[in-house]
């Protein structure tokens, strides 16, 4: 149970829950040992987590290396093989051009879903290999 609150900005979350600058100067003005970044927001911003580092203040979620894993669709697969977890079999690899989609869809003669593998943005062949 916390025993003290520290606002760290106004509601929208990039002036607040987003704002890495903010927080920390929270936790150097509260003198806090360890910070639960809670859900979302930056419980697997890997800079947020290196920031804490810095300072010697404990993260408490994963550490660096598995939010970068996890963050990556193919890494993480592969860790997963690696680790005799059971995963949904198909392509392991990153797909470049719409040639190669459209070769596994031929090959497999199954329906495609094009996973991104991080981030937010879109191959250009996404729309046409998918329709």
């Amino acid at each position: 149970m916390a025993d003290e609150a520290v606002c760290v900005g106004p509601a929208p979350t990039n002036k607040s829950y987003l704002n890495m600058d903010a927080i920390m100067d929270a936790i150097r003005k509260t003198g806090s040992q360890a910070v639960h970044p809670g859900y979302g927001f930056l419980s697997e911003n890997k800079e947020f987590a290196k920031r804490l580092a810095a300072e010697d203040v404990v993260f408490i979620g994963p550490d660096t290396h598995a939010i970068h894993a996890m963050g990556d669709k193919i890494e993480s697969k592969l860790l997963a093989k690696a680790a005799n977890v059971n995963v949904i079999p198909g392509f392991d690899g990153v797909v470049e051009v719409s040639y190669t989609v459209n070769m596994i869809v031929l090959a497999t003669n199954l329906h495609l879903i094009v996973p991104l593998r991080s981030g937010l943005h879109y191959p250009s062949f996404y729309t046409q290999a998918t329709r």
